[in-house]
């Protein structure tokens, strides 16, 4: 199977640019950058090449047991069981067994051409620490209640459920976790963000056969009064950034674009990156929103028009309000004049 053409790839991985509209509070000081970046791995061309373009199948939002939300409703699968599985392994998943792994064995019927795992970056550290046995704080009260040990409430009340769930939620915040200045869960967030590198680069097929391609990406989290603007941020090659810009270290997103962008596309040679916006019909209609505070309005249309090609897709929904939204923006777009 052939890899993802460098066709397709020029168009989706341009660089951020807005003038200086993206220019603004966030860090100067990059923890992505560095003078000697490292050189791109060898690969071998592909056997089975084609002139014409080819439609390849592929997942580019894949959660694991790295994913608080997900390992709350009982997901123990690793990265690295997630690429088996899109290569058309059998994995095992479903309800839990005595040994905290899923009993049921799951396989898709055909193997997927490409993957990326997306798990929240915002939940690395904390994840990480409450997760890993030999954690210093794995056997602390705040992590067991994060896991569940022990029986859960068996109750019929539905909100009583959700309160148990919102509990297992906030152990993660407990500063018995990551400290009071943090630095336990960035440096586990730098050890989990390493394993995500790695076990990419261990499930891409490098040889002629070019039947797997993985990306290094994560899933910036940013939720503001439950209205989620996440964004699937995926990695063109092994290069990447030295941490995820998630939504705890720069909750604006205009921001986290222009950083990802001076970090990545103009700060670091070979690394290219883009952001796809996730689940937009659960954003309140905030993902698509047209303002900029502390924009001068010229720059506005720039940032727009920008927007439209750094992020030229989104995921379909089924929502009739999410069309109703799409439609509204679109004719707000084509009007240049309400933009000048």
């Amino acid at each position: 199977m052939q890899r993802i053409g460098s066709g397709l790839l020029l168009l989706l991985f341009l660089s951020f640019g807005c003038d200086g509209a993206l220019r603004g509070s966030g860090s100067d000081d990059a923890p992505g950058r560095r003078s000697s970046p490292p050189a791109l791995l060898d690969r071998e061309p592909c056997a089975d090449q084609v002139a014409t373009k080819r439609a390849l199948f592929g997942d580019l939002h894949v959660h694991t047991s790295r994913s608080m939300d997900a390992y709350l409703f009982d997901t123990r699968t690793t990265p690295s069981d997630a690429y088996r599985f899109a290569k058309g392994e059998p994995i095992r998943m479903g309800k839990l067994g005595e040994d905290g792994i899923g009993t049921q064995i799951h396989r898709i019927d055909r193997p997927l051409d490409f993957a990326a795992v997306t798990d929240h970056a915002e939940n690395f550290g904390p994840v990480s620490r409450c997760t890993r046995p030999d954690s210093e704080v794995f056997d602390s009260e705040s992590c067991r209640l994060y896991r569940g040990d022990g029986p859960a409430p068996v109750t019929e009340d539905f909100m009583a459920t959700v309160q148990y769930i919102r509990d297992r939620t906030l152990s993660l915040d407990e500063p018995e976790v990551c400290g009071l200045a943090g630095r336990p869960c960035r440096d586990a967030e730098d050890d989990f963000w390493m394993e995500v590198q790695t076990t990419a680069e261990q499930h891409y097929d490098r040889s002629a056969a070019c039947s797997f391609t993985t990306f290094v990406a994560y899933e910036y989290s940013l939720t503001p009064q439950m209205s989620k603007i996440h964004r699937n941020v995926i990695f063109r090659n092994e290069v990447a950034i030295d941490r995820p810009i998630h939504a705890l270290a720069e909750p604006d997103p205009l921001i986290m674009l222009r950083r990802l962008r001076d970090e990545c596309n103009d700060g670091k040679p070979g690394c290219e990156v883009l952001a796809i916006p996730h689940n937009p019909n659960h954003s309140d209609g905030r993902m698509f929103r047209a303002e900029y505070p502390g924009v001068m309005r010229p720059s506005r249309a720039r940032c727009l028009i920008v927007r439209a090609v750094v992020k030229p897709s989104a995921p379909a929904s089924r929502h009739s309000r999410s069309r109703s939204q799409v439609a509204r923006i679109s004719s707000g777009v084509e009007d240049r004049s309400r933009l000048s």
